[in-house]
């Protein structure tokens, strides 16, 4: 149920009107169309959250270069953010928050085989 509401929630910052299902096959046919291997990330987890800075983790078997993109409007993520890869996770340190605004981020990965 959270994975529905989060590609519910991606498909909303989009330009087009589309559903968190066509979302997610989009990227799915086109990680296939571009012969690029499809890695699930899942359970992410938001913890030592101070007044500008807070960690984020996010399982994936395997390191796939992801980037966190970050921004204060849900249709503006641009700041980049590269992480650790350790134990099956991506961690994202994020630094030089303000505690009176609120941010949007997704994560992608852009390996290409």
């Amino acid at each position: 149920d959270l994975d529905k509401e989060a590609w519910n929630f991606y498909a909303k910052t989009k330009a087009k009107n589309i559903s968190g299902y066509n979302a997610f096959v989009k990227f799915y046919l086109n990680a296939m169309v571009n012969n690029n291997d499809w890695t699930s990330i899942k359970n992410c987890n938001i913890y030592d959250i101070t007044s500008s800075s807070v960690k984020i983790s996010i399982d994936i078997e395997r390191d796939r270069e992801g980037i966190l993109y970050l921004g204060i409007s849900k249709y503006s993520m641009t700041s980049e953010y590269y992480p650790i890869f350790y134990e099956g996770k991506y961690i994202f340190t994020i630094t030089g928050l303000s505690p009176s605004k609120k941010y949007y981020f997704y994560i992608k990965n852009i390996y290409t085989p």
